[in-house]
């Protein structure tokens, strides 16, 4: 277990050497408190920036928040990756109708150090062409940044991948192809049968595909993201303004590509294309009991922990009353404490 001034000090060394000259431009330095509140809820947030190479010879910047407390317990560090159509906010939502929605703040207090990524192309980090930017790019940034993690964590500490819908099946193939983290949780996510979430000959969908980089929002997307009877309506206008982001298409077409292949195979089929097969962490799979988004499958097999033959530590817990969009549904403390007791009897 790190001592909190070790922590600390972790955090600020990497916040400054993070810092490099892209291809394009040189990046503004890393190390500046990002969060102007820090003295009211004891939380301080840091950005860096985490250079990765990928396979077009290009060097990107993808930007991280370090979330860290005074009281840090914790040796296993919680590496956040977001879902389609978002960037690292969705992990730190406001503060609404006097309840708090930012993940990564909530387990910085509980004495975890917790680093959310912007995945390339989304928030400040950089945006490749976004017909190249695909899963195994996503994989190989991710797998990068986990290493430069681990590099200044030290041998004594731990690495959680902590997923979103397509962060999930980003942590997934990526944890199945390199094997960095020690721990893996996946929320938003669930293999086995089920049909496609969007109709991909509606008009919206060909408009927001239109481009290399989708823009996807709105009632049908807003529709796909939330179990109304259980959000707050300012919520989801927050999240219109405030949290929805672009995505690199060919993520985008990779991810409703492998919705496709589970769809085709039907119920029983055994897609390999996340890698779940290859994971041998131990795993937490958390599905919102009313997520339409993912639409959790039907009755028969295969069940989940089928798709992990290789993990012997697998958990799959049901959300009740919860969509999607976990963190920012009013009943997002269900899935919270059971990730931190999940973690800390891993820890």
């Amino acid at each position: 277990m790190r001592s909190p001034r070790g922590v600390l000090l972790f955090v600020s060394l990497m916040a400054s050497v993070f810092a490099y000259s892209s291809h394009e431009s040189t990046a503004t330095a890393g190390g500046d408190d990002w969060d102007d509140d820090s003295d009211c809820d004891g939380v301080d947030v840091r950005e860096m920036n985490f250079p990765v190479s990928l396979s077009d010879g290009h060097q990107y910047r993808v930007a991280g928040y370090a979330y860290t407390s005074r009281h840090v317990k914790h040796r296993t560090v919680q590496l956040l990756v977001h879902g389609a159509t978002y960037n690292h906010s969705y992990w730190d939502g406001p503060e609404l109708g006097k309840k708090d929605y930012s993940y990564a703040r909530e387990m910085a207090k509980r004495g975890y150090l917790v680093i959310a990524i912007d995945q390339l192309g989304t928030g400040h980090s950089d945006k490749p062409d976004g017909d190249f930017f695909s899963l195994q790019e996503a994989a190989s940034s991710l797998h990068q940044v986990a290493g430069q993690v681990r590099s200044w964590a030290g041998p004594r500490s731990k690495l959680a991948f902590v997923g979103h819908s397509n962060g999930s099946v980003t942590s997934i193939y990526t944890q199945g192809t390199y094997g960095d983290a020690d721990l893996l949780i996946t929320t938003g996510w669930v293999h086995g049968f089920r049909g496609l979430p969007v109709d991909p000959s509606d008009p919206e969908i060909q408009g927001a595909v239109a481009t290399p980089y989708i823009n996807f929002r709105g009632p049908k997307r807003d529709a796909l993201m939330y179990f109304t009877p259980k959000t707050d309506a300012a919520m989801i206008s927050y999240d219109d303004a405030h949290l929805t982001d672009t995505m690199p298409r060919h993520q985008f077409f990779d991810l409703i590509g492998i919705h496709g292949e589970i769809a085709a195979l039907g119920p029983g089929g055994m897609t390999t294309s996340t890698r779940s097969q290859q994971v041998r962490v131990p795993t937490l799979v958390q599905v919102g009991e009313r997520d339409d988004a993912i639409a959790p499958p039907t009755a028969g097999p295969p069940s989940e922990a089928a798709f992990y033959p290789n993990v012997r530590d697998l958990t799959v817990h049901k959300l009740s009353q919860i969509g999607h969009c976990v963190n920012l549904h009013v009943n997002h403390k269900e899935s919270w404490k059971d990730i931190d007791r999940w973690i800390s009897a891993h820890d």
